[in-house]
């Protein structure tokens, strides 16, 4: 289990992700395992969120072939897949690079 945390002012990436986290240890997993990564946003009142991948753990998750192995809970409670088509950018990464007053859909970390 992994939780997003932002790291120091003086790195690069403003934050890591639980999908990233739990890519890393599904890869020291042994292969054989049937295993999926479930990842969810919890509000201070406790309720479940969806939570869909960003455009770099989106870019991630398709270069270690893992996008029918990685979802998020709808609204509904259903498990749906936690890609997306036109993923946004990291609220961190927005920030960091000023983006949130422009259009563009860049990742500059990937």
């Amino acid at each position: 289990m992994g939780v997003s945390r932002p790291n120091p002012n003086d790195s690069y990436y403003t934050s890591i992700h639980a999908e990233i986290q739990a890519i890393k240890l599904y890869k020291s997993i042994d292969k054989n395992r049937k295993l999926n990564i479930l990842i969810w946003k919890v509000d201070k009142s406790g309720i479940v969120h969806p939570a869909y991948s960003c455009l770099c753990c989106s870019k991630y998750i398709i270069k270690n072939n893992l996008d029918n192995k990685v979802f998020t809970f709808d609204n509904d409670g259903k498990i749906i897949n936690a890609l997306v088509d036109n993923p946004e950018v990291s609220k961190g990464m927005k920030i960091k690079w000023n983006m949130y007053k422009s259009d563009t859909k860049r990742c500059h970390v990937c």
